[in-house]
């Protein structure tokens, strides 16, 4: 079963195989089980360089993601940054709470989260205008 649906990256993207390799095997009838008690956890942005890139990579992944399984319009694109947008401050702000954060703090989280998600859309967006670039430019390494 392994070796009849290999993990296959996702070329010019970061991230995103996984994804690729779950629509593959459910549109192969493989079940596949999931559970809210998963966790996954990624480290912190190391400096500010790495959290711009991190969200411009994120929207990029999505965008070639979703063009890959025949998708990817702007409008869709756009819905999605609006979402993830509005997810993340409704966790700031009903959250922040539980994992420590000061009220005073609120405000500053809520703008590294309009940073990061405003990278998002601007990493989709360019890999529209500017695909060779973005494969270039925008890495997760180093």
């Amino acid at each position: 079963m392994i070796l009849e649906h290999p993990f296959v990256p996702l070329p010019g993207t970061s991230r995103g195989a996984c994804r690729l390799l779950a629509r593959r095997l459910t549109d192969a009838g493989v079940g596949l089980f999931g559970t809210n008690a998963a966790r996954v956890s990624h480290p912190a942005p190391n400096g500010l360089r790495h959290l711009l890139a991190r969200g411009a990579a994120q929207g990029r992944d999505n965008l070639l993601l979703r063009r890959h399984l025949g998708g990817g319009t702007l409008a869709s694109s756009l819905g999605r940054w609006l979402r993830l947008q509005t997810r993340g401050w409704r966790r700031i702000v009903r959250e922040g709470r539980r994992v420590g954060l000061a009220p005073v703090a609120v405000p500053l989280a809520l703008g590294i989260s309009t940073l990061y998600y405003c990278c998002y859309l601007g990493g989709d967006v360019l890999a529209r205008v500017a695909p060779e670039w973005t494969e270039r430019h925008i890495t997760l390494e180093g």
